[in-house]
């Protein structure tokens, strides 16, 4: 369940690390089909969840944008 979804976008540079959002206020749980996450209320990037274990899991990410995002 480590898996990231396909599309997504993980933050790997030594530049977003230092100066970008640091993620210190996440969201609540989140659960879209089979994968639950939290997102940084910030930036809006996510990180998977693991519910057994109860702990965020994985890099922090970027969701694929797709037809089923809507804006107001």
């Amino acid at each position: 369940m480590n898996e990231l979804p396909e599309g997504t976008i993980v933050e790997q540079t030594f530049a977003a690390r230092v100066f970008g959002c640091w993620h210190m206020k996440m969201s609540k749980l989140t659960t879209t089909g089979n994968v639950t996450y939290r997102y940084c209320t910030k930036c809006g990037m996510r990180r998977n969840y693991d519910l057994k274990s109860s702990e965020s899991i994985g890099p922090f990410y970027a969701p694929k944008v797709s037809d089923d995002l809507h804006f107001v």
